[in-house]
């Protein structure tokens, strides 16, 4: 019923909606990891997937079909030499640590994981955590470490995204 990538809508008590990403399912589709993608300072929750499937059945979970990241799926062709170099250069940072599932989303593994790291760097923590946090919320792929280009600029004005710099 639910795949890793999935956004699910949880409604919650209060009539508060949520949007989660799940970011990995165990085999036996017992336990998952989400992330709330709205929310700046949240880190991976632990789920059980019978209690995801007792809020479908009771109407106070929905699927959201479509993503809101939808423009880290941009050709590479498109993508300017310095968006590819920050992107590349978050990448390495982060790289080791997200292929240690389901580790790196329990607190306690992922601060022995990243205070490894860090000995290895001269990168702060916050750094890490920030990268980790944008890498998940946006889907899990290396284009989710693009620069928020699109975010620069006068606060809400309309914006036209180019990479050129004419």
């Amino acid at each position: 019923m639910f795949i890793v990538n999935d956004i699910i809508i949880i409604e919650e008590v209060s009539g508060e909606k949520q949007n989660e990403r799940i970011l990995w399912i165990d085999e036996g589709n017992v336990i998952c990891y989400t992330i709330n993608i709205e929310k700046e300072n949240t880190l991976p929750i632990k789920r059980k997937i019978s209690d995801l499937q007792l809020l479908f059945t009771e109407q106070l979970l929905k699927i959201n079909e479509s993503e809101p990241y939808g423009f880290i799926y941009q050709a590479e062709n498109k993508l300017s030499d310095e968006r590819k170099q920050l992107r590349d250069k978050r990448w390495e940072l982060i790289k080791n640590l997200v292929s240690h599932e389901p580790e790196i989303y329990e607190s306690e593994n992922r601060g022995r994981l990243i205070t490894v790291d860090i000995s290895k760097t001269d990168k702060s923590k916050g750094l890490y955590y920030k990268y980790l946090k944008q890498f998940w919320k946006r889907g899990k792929t290396k284009n989710a470490l693009l620069p928020d280009y699109q975010n620069s600029g006068g606060k809400g004005i309309e914006k036209t995204f180019t990479d050129s710099k004419n």
